[in-house]
C-alpha cells in the first residue's frame, strides 16, 4: 500500500477561483473608450467612431454688438440664443459673434469628414484653423460684416472638412442684424461625409414627396371647385395644401438646391406668408364645411390677428412680426381646440364623414401644439413639421370625402335621367379627348410660331419680339445692343453638288454649332433660306466682334458629309449695334449693308457696320 502524496493538494480549487477572479477584476477595470462632452471650446473625440455627432456643448464665444460697444469674451453653450444667455453684460440678438470649438479627432479615422450647420436666419461663415494658424473658409452666406443679414443666402449644404491633422479649430462667425433669434439655434453635426450626405438627401426626399403629394392634392381640390364653383371648400382646401407645401419646400432647404441664391429676408417672408394665410384659411374652411357646428366668432381671432400679422410683415422690422409670433401662435392654437371641440359636439349625430374630420382634427390640433413646443425648445423650424404629416393625412381624407360628395352628386344625376347621364358622360370623355387634342394642336401651333421647323431654332417672329423688348431696355440701362446678319458661303453650290437633303442637313448642323456656342441669353433665328441673325444683348462692339470671328473660325473648321465625302463651308457676318432705342429695321438695314460688304471683300469674315461707318 503505497501513501498518499504530500503537499497542499486540497488549495488547488481556491486558487483557482482566486486566478478567475483577479483576472475578472483586471477586466472591469478596462473602461470602453467614450465620447467625453464638450466644455470650454474643447472637444476631445479622440475615441469617436465617426459615426453623426451632434456637437452640442460649451463652446468659446467673442461676441460684438452692432448697436453699442458691448463685448463678451466667454463660453456659451450651442444650442442657445443670445438674449436668453446669463452673461454680464447682456448679449443683444443684433450682434456678432465668433463661435470657436478646438477638436482633437481620431488619428485612425481617413473617412472624408463633413458638417451640416442649422437652419439659421441670419449670416454665417465657416471655416477651419490648423495648428499652424492657417484657415480655410468652407461656406460663407455673405453679409456676416455687412450691415444688413436679411440678404445673406438660406442654402446650407453639407460642408466637407479639410484633411487638416489633428487637432484642428472648428470656426463658425453668426451675424444678425435684424430679428430676434440671434445664435445658434442647434448644434452642428459632424460625421463622414457620404453618412451627412445621404441623411440630409433623404430628409430632402421626404419633405419633396410630402409637399408633392399636398400639391397633388391641391390640383384636385382645385379640379372639384371648378366642378362646382358654388362651394368654395375644395377652393380653401387646395390653398392650405398649396401654403403647406411651399412651407415644408422652404424649410426642408429644398428649394435652394434650385435657387441658391434666395435670401433670409425670402425664407423669413414667405415663411411667415404661407403659415398665415393657412392659420386664417383653416377656421374659415371649418365654418364652410360645418356651418352648424362652428360658429362664425370662432373666426374673428385668426382672421383679425392674420391681416395685424400681413401688415406688421409688410410695414415694420422683421422682430416686431417675430415678437407678434410669440401670440399669434398660441391663439391659433386655442382657437383650432375649439373649433375641434365644437366639431365634436357633433359626433353623437354626425356620419362618417365628421367622425374622420374630427379625428383628423385633433391630430392637428396635437400636431400644431407639438411643434410650437419643438420651436420653443429647438429655436428654429423643423425640416418635417408634424403639422405638415398631420395635414397630409387631413387633406386626403377631406379630398376622399369632397371626390365622393362630387361623385354622389354625379350618381343621383344619373338616377333621374340615366340615359342623359350617359350621353354627358360620353360627350364629357370627348371633350377632354378633344380638349388634349386642341392643347396638343396649340403646342405644336405656338411652335411653329416661334420655332424654325428645319433648324429648331428661332424664327424670324421671335427674334423681332426679342429684339423689341432689348431696344426698349436700353434707354433704362445705357447698354449696347448688337445684332449679326451671317450668310453662308456658296450655299447653292452645296445644293446643286450634294443635294438639297444634304443642304438641309448643312443648315441644321450650322444652327447646332452656333446655339452651342452662344450665351442663353443671345437669341438665333433663321432669318430666311441659308441666313441667319443673332442678337447680342448687353454686348460691347469689341466682345460681339470678337465672338463673332470665334463662330467664323468654328464654321471653316466644321466637317460635313455626304455619304463617303466630305466638304467644308463658311459663312459671311456682318454687325450692327446700338446703345440707344431706334428702328429694328434700321439695325438690319446696317447689319445687312456689312453682310454685303463681308461678300464684296471675298466672303468667309466678320464686317462691322461701326467700323465702315468710322471709314467713311
Amino acid at each position: 500500500m503505497h501513501p498518499k502524496p504530500r503537499g497542499y493538494w486540497y488549495l488547488n480549487f481556491p486558487l483557482l477561483l482566486l486566478l478567475l477572479w483577479a483576472s475578472a477584476c483586471s477586466h472591469a477595470e478596462i473602461t470602453p473608450c467614450s465620447v467625453p462632452a464638450i466644455t470650454q471650446g474643447q472637444a476631445d473625440l479622440s475615441c469617436w467612431s465617426g459615426e453623426s455627432l451632434s456637437l452640442r456643448g460649451e463652446w468659446q464665444l467673442s461676441y460684438s454688438d452692432h448697436d453699442s460697444d458691448s463685448l463678451y469674451d466667454g463660453t456659451m453653450l450651442v444650442p442657445g440664443r443670445w438674449s436668453d444667455a446669463t452673461t454680464q453684460p447682456r448679449l443683444s440678438a443684433f450682434g456678432h459673434a465668433r463661435y470657436r470649438l478646438d477638436l482633437t479627432l481620431p488619428e485612425t479615422l481617413q473617412d472624408q469628414l463633413a458638417l451640416i450647420m442649422p437652419r439659421i436666419n441670419s449670416a454665417r461663415r465657416v471655416s477651419v484653423i490648423n495648428l499652424e494658424g492657417k484657415q480655410v473658409v468652407l461656406h460663407d452666406s455673405g453679409q456676416v460684416r455687412g450691415n444688413n443679414t436679411l440678404l445673406a443666402t438660406m442654402r446650407n449644404d453639407v460642408i466637407l472638412l479639410p484633411n487638416f491633422g489633428m487637432p484642428f479649430s472648428l470656426i463658425v462667425e453668426v451675424s444678425s442684424t435684424s430679428g430676434r433669434y440671434g445664435g445658434m439655434p442647434a448644434p452642428p453635426l459632424i460625421g463622414k461625409a457620404e453618412n451627412l450626405q445621404r441623411e440630409i438627401q433623404a430628409r430632402k426626399i421626404v419633405a419633396v414627396a410630402l409637399s408633392t403629394a399636398l400639391l397633388i392634392f391641391a390640383l384636385i381640390n382645385v379640379s372639384l371647385w371648378l366642378a362646382r364653383r358654388k362651394d368654395i371648400s375644395p377652393l380653401l382646401l387646395a390653398i392650405l395644401a398649396a401654403c403647406l407645401a411651399i412651407r415644408t419646400t422652404i424649410t426642408s432647404n429644398a428649394v435652394y438646391d434650385l435657387w441658391p441664391s434666395l435670401t433670409v429676408h425670402f425664407d423669413s417672408v414667405t415663411g411667415w406668408v404661407v403659415f398665415m394665410i393657412g392659420a386664417m384659411f383653416a377656421p374659415v374652411y371649418f365654418r364652410i364645411r360645418y356651418p352648424h357646428l362652428v360658429p362664425r366668432w370662432l373666426l374673428a381671432a385668426p382672421v383679425s390677428m392674420s391681416l395685424i400679422g400681413f401688415a406688421a410683415l409688410a410695414f415694420a422690422p422683421l422682430i416686431v412680426i417675430q415678437v407678434f409670433g410669440d401670440y399669434y401662435r398660441p391663439v391659433n392654437a386655442i382657437n383650432a381646440t375649439l373649433v375641434f371641440l365644437m366639431l365634436s359636439v357633433g359626433l353623437k349625430t354626425g356620419d362618417t364623414e365628421l367622425k374622420v374630420t374630427v379625428f383628423g382634427s385633433a391630430l392637428l390640433c396635437g400636431a400644431f401644439a407639438i411643434d410650437i413646443v419643438l420651436f420653443q425648445i429647438e429655436l428654429t423650424d423643423r425640416l418635417v413639421s408634424f403639422t405638415s404629416l398631420a395635414w397630409l393625412f387631413f387633406m386626403a381624407t377631406q379630398t376622399i370625402f369632397m371626390s365622393m360628395r362630387y361623385y354622389a352628386a354625379v350618381q343621383h344625376s344619373e338616377k333621374l335621367t340615366r340615359d342623359l347621364v350617359e350621353m354627358n358622360t360620353d360627350l364629357e370623355s370627348k371633350v377632354i379627348m378633344r380638349t388634349a387634342e386642341l392643347e396638343e394642336k396649340n403646342r405644336q401651333l405656338k411652335k411653329l410660331a416661334h420655332i424654325d421647323p428645319l433648324t429648331n431654332v428661332g424664327n424670324r417672329r421671335i427674334l423681332e419680339e426679342a429684339a423689341q423688348r432689348e431696344l426698349n431696355r436700353l434707354d433704362r440701362n445705357g447698354n449696347c445692343l448688337v445684332i449679326a446678319l451671317l450668310d453662308l458661303d456658296h450655299f447653292k453650290r452645296i445644293n446643286d453638288s450634294y443635294g438639297h437633303s444634304i443642304g438641309d442637313e448643312v443648315l441644321r448642323e450650322v444652327a447646332a454649332l452656333l446655339s452651342r456656342n452662344l450665351r442663353n441669353i443671345d437669341v438665333i433665328s433663321r432669318w430666311g433660306g441659308e441666313e441667319f441673325c443673332i442678337l447680342f444683348p448687353d454686348t460691347d462692339q469689341i466682345t460681339s466682334d470678337q465672338v463673332a470671328v470665334r463662330l467664323c473660325e468654328l464654321l471653316n473648321k466644321k466637317e460635313f458629309h455626304a455619304g463617303e465625302r466630305r466638304f467644308f463651308t463658311s459663312a459671311s457676318f456682318g454687325l450692327a449695334c446700338t446703345y440707344h432705342k431706334r428702328p429694328l429695321e434700321e439695325l438690319i438695314k446696317e447689319a445687312d449693308q456689312a453682310l454685303y460688304e463681308a461678300k464684296d471683300e471675298g466672303r468667309n469674315r466678320v464686317v462691322c457696320y461701326w467700323e465702315m461707318a468710322d471709314e467713311a
